[in-house]
Order: C-alpha cells, then sequence, then structure tokens
C-alpha cells in the first residue's frame, strides 16, 4: 500500500529552491514500490507534487510529454500540466537526476468495483483518445517500453533476460518465474505481431491507467489523471486493455475482473469510436506481453531498489500466468456481440 511519511531531508528544498524558486515546508514522500520518487509539499501558495523521474525519458520525449499533457488539458482531460523552473523548462535537473512539478491535487483514487468510478474512469479515457495529435512533436523514444519490446523481440531475448535476472538477484527467482513469462511470451506472439499491432486505431494514450492514476472529490467527480510517464502516440488498445485489468478488477493486487463493469469499461472508453475485433483480439496478447518484464525496466528497478525488483518479477510471473483467463471472458463476450448492439465496427 502506498503511504506518505515525513521527509526532513534536504533534497527537495535544494532541488525546488534552486529549480523553482519556492520555499517548501511540510515535506512528505510517497512510499511505494517504484522506480519513481514522488514527494508533496506545501509552499507559501498551496501544496505541490515533486517526482524524480526513475526512468528519465530522452530531450525529445520530455518536449513531447509536455506538449500531449498541455494538449489534453486543452481539450478537456482533467490534467495538471508541469510547472516551468525558473529556466523556463518543464524538465529540472539536478542531484543526478530529473525531476519534474505539478500543483498537488487533493482527493482519493478509483475505488475497485465501483459502477460509477469505472464510467468516469472511461470518460476520461475516451476524452484522452481524442485529443487531435496534429502539431504534437515526435514523441521519440518512449521510457516506458513493455510489451512493445515483446513484439519486436524473439525467444532468444527472454534467455538475455534470465542471464541478467540472475546476475541482479540470483538464479532462484529467474526459475520460479521463468516458465510464466516464456508461456506468456509464446501465447501472445502467436496471436499479434508488431505489424498487426501498429495497424490497429492509433491515438494518444495515457499509457498507465490505473486506479491510484485517478483522483475523485468528495462528490465523484473526477478531478485529476495523474502521471503521464507512459504517455504516447501507439494504438488505443494499449490503454483499453490496461484500463481493463487495473479498473474493472475485483480488488488491488487481484488480477480477476468483473466481467460487467470490465464491458462497461471497454464500451464507454471507446467513446465515439466503436472497437474493432481486431482490437478485441489484441487485449489478451498485449495484457500477457505486458506482464513479461524488459531488460531495460529490470535495470532501472535494480537500480533503485532490489526488493521491489523481487516483488516485482513475482507479481509480474503470476499476472502472465493468470490474466489471459481473467479478462478472456469480457473480450470474447464482446467479440461475440453479448446481445448489445451496435458494440463493434467488422474489422
Amino acid at each position: 500500500m502506498s503511504a506518505w511519511r515525513p521527509d526532513p531531508g534536504p533534497t527537495v528544498p535544494e532541488v525546488v529552491g534552486t529549480a523553482y524558486g519556492l520555499e517548501p515546508r511540510s515535506v512528505e514522500l510517497l512510499v511505494r514500490e517504484s522506480p519513481n520518487q514522488v514527494w508533496r509539499f506545501t509552499a507559501a501558495d498551496g501544496p505541490y507534487t515533486l517526482k524524480r523521474l526513475g526512468r528519465p525519458g530522452q530531450e525529445s520525449w520530455l518536449a513531447f510529454q509536455d506538449a500531449a499533457v498541455l494538449r489534453a488539458a486543452a481539450h478537456g482531460v482533467p490534467v495538471e500540466p508541469l510547472l516551468r523552473t525558473a529556466d523556463g523548462r518543464p524538465t529540472a535537473a539536478a542531484h543526478g537526476a530529473l525531476w519534474q512539478l505539478r500543483r498537488y491535487v487533493a482527493g482519493r483514487p478509483a475505488a475497485d468495483g465501483d459502477a460509477a468510478d469505472l464510467r468516469a474512469a472511461a470518460e476520461v479515457i475516451a476524452a484522452v483518445h481524442a485529443v487531435p495529435l496534429d502539431g504534437l512533436p515526435e514523441a521519440g523514444g518512449n521510457p516506458i517500453q513493455d510489451m512493445e519490446f515483446w513484439l519486436g523481440a524473439d525467444a532468444e531475448a527472454l534467455d538475455r533476460l534470465g542471464a541478467l535476472v540472475r546476475d541482479l538477484v540470483g538464479a532462484a527467482l529467474w526459475e520460479e518465474t521463468a516458465d510464466a513469462y516464456r508461456g506468456a511470451h509464446r501465447r501472445a506472439r502467436a496471436e499479434l505481431d508488431l505489424a498487426s499491432y501498429q495497424a490497429l486505431p492509433t491515438t494518444l494514450t495515457h499509457g498507465e491507467l490505473a486506479g491510484s492514476n485517478l483522483v475523485f472529490d468528495d462528490d465523484g467527480t473526477l478531478v485529476s489523471l495523474l502521471d503521464w510517464d507512459g504517455v504516447d502516440v501507439r494504438p488505443r488498445v494499449y490503454d483499453l486493455a490496461r484500463g481493463l485489468l487495473f479498473l474493472a478488477r475485483a480488488g488491488r493486487g487481484s488480477f480477476r475482473v468483473h466481467h460487467r463493469l470490465g464491458t462497461d469499461l471497454l464500451l464507454g472508453a471507446a467513446g465515439g469510436r466503436p472497437l474493432t475485433r481486431a482490437e478485441l483480439r489484441a487485449v489478451v496478447p498485449v495484457l500477457e506481453l505486458y506482464f513479461v518484464p524488459t531488460p531495460r525496466y529490470v535495470r532501472q528497478l535494480a537500480a533503485t531498489d532490489l526488493a521491489a525488483l523481487r516483488w516485482y518479477l513475482g507479481w509480474a510471473a503470476d499476472g502472465a500466468r493468470t490474466v489471459r483467463e481473467s479478462v478472456r471472458e469480457v473480450v470474447g463476450a464482446l467479440a461475440a456481440g453479448a446481445g448489445r448492439a451496435p458494440l463493434l465496427e467488422r474489422p
């Protein structure tokens, strides 16, 4: 579980004082398993959130991220844009890392299994996917490449992953998880290849849809969509698959999806562009490949916290083993029509 704890250290005051000209007080660190570190603090003009990027992006991607978030905000997506440094940049460089500052938005995360929260989530996903792309800069290299990496990699890449995991955390954990990763990779690649994935309807995508990244106020209104570290122009099924699993699941830590809520989420998130059968066929392989760790992410997490890496490898293996069964019924019902029309465009 995530929790805030006081952080009296000098790092945050130094970063925000030098880069942003702010004097923080009551600094707190968010405790969670993540390569990013996040703090919240109060200054004279209110509360802020400061993030130290654990997966630093290239300059071109950071420029795209900033432009995409501003574009999304201009088109009605509830998001807090990045605040500028004293020299006008959206990202600060300090203490050997990259930092981003936003206004802090108070509220609660999405509640697992809550139909009203799911409807609001579906609406905001559709809004992100409706953001026009004309004039946005090229995205460059997204620092989050998970299933897309595996669409372009063969089984030998899994051997190299194994060598890396053995080197970082020992052979025992790899032996416990390797079959799960190999099975998910084999099944997914039999159903989806890179060319077929890239041919699917493409939009602006958030990239990390989860209940913890949705903020609701006391009235149940969705007031902010957080964590745009995975924003990119890619097939929208990436967001739809992630949203299905992490927003319509039975509870935190579970990979079981509520059938009706999952159906409603996918239909609502499609907005005015009905789902194609090709998109529905891609949902399961997208999720299976998402649960196969990439070498880059393993290295990044190892550099941050080896204990978190061990937890992640076990969690990902559980997801790789079970996600197909968890979401297959929802996707299959939609593909068959489920007695509701019109649900789908023909491929």
